[in-house]
């Protein structure tokens, strides 16, 4: 009673969170390190429960899928730098985020680092998080899953390119089969811009 809506979701968040720690063997029933859950939102319009239902797992949720995006397991921890205008909010939900965001160490600031360079960034509705990607990432081995499917990106474009350049295709294959070969050969060439991006980044 009496707080800021916005501290009230992340002090239930935290409950959650405190609770979910010291029980975590217990709720996780298969063992296999996820736990499922269901969170019923409260009163329609009612500011703290809102926050409580957007705030609750929402920074840990970010960086699970910012790090499931880049094919980082569970097992490879990282630092976190979490900047946001509330740092009060995070730094007693610390070993939450530690636990569910797979970090080996959670540093909470309102000041972002003066050098980004090499760092991922995950932008949540009231903070920045930094991690940097040397810590995620075999660097070795990322370049060369990243060459691996860029010549299989490129393979798959010569041979559409291939069936596209047969006039005798393009000219009996119904409209909508043109069509869709086409818009494969334009992912595959989004594939492969993107791959040379991240490959580039990671050679900076």
């Amino acid at each position: 009673v009496g707080t800021d809506y916005t501290m009230a979701g992340h002090m239930q968040g935290k409950m959650i969170g405190e609770y979910v720690l010291a029980n975590y063997d217990a709720l996780d029933l298969n063992g296999d390190g996820t736990i499922s859950y269901v969170m019923f939102k409260g009163q329609e319009g009612n500011l703290e429960a809102d926050a409580r239902t957007q705030y609750g797992v929402e920074d840990a949720d970010a960086v699970r899928a910012r790090r499931a995006e880049m094919n980082v397991p569970p097992s490879k921890k990282a630092q976190m730098i979490i900047v946001t205008s509330t740092p009060e909010n995070y730094v007693e939900g610390k070993h939450f985020i530690t636990r569910m965001a797979y970090a080996s160490e959670v540093t909470v600031t309102d000041a972002a680092p003066a050098d980004l360079t090499g760092m991922v960034t995950v932008v949540t509705h009231n903070a920045n998080v930094y991690m940097p990607l040397a810590e995620l990432v075999d660097f070795e081995k990322e370049l060369e899953r990243i060459a691996k499917e860029r010549a299989k990106a490129v393979e798959n474009l010569e041979r559409i390119e291939k069936k596209l350049q047969n006039e005798s295709f393009t000219s009996r294959a119904p409209e909508a089969v043109v069509n869709a070969e086409r818009e494969k050969a334009e992912k595959c060439r989004a594939l492969i811009a993107k791959l040379d991006e991240s490959a580039a980044a990671m050679k900076a």
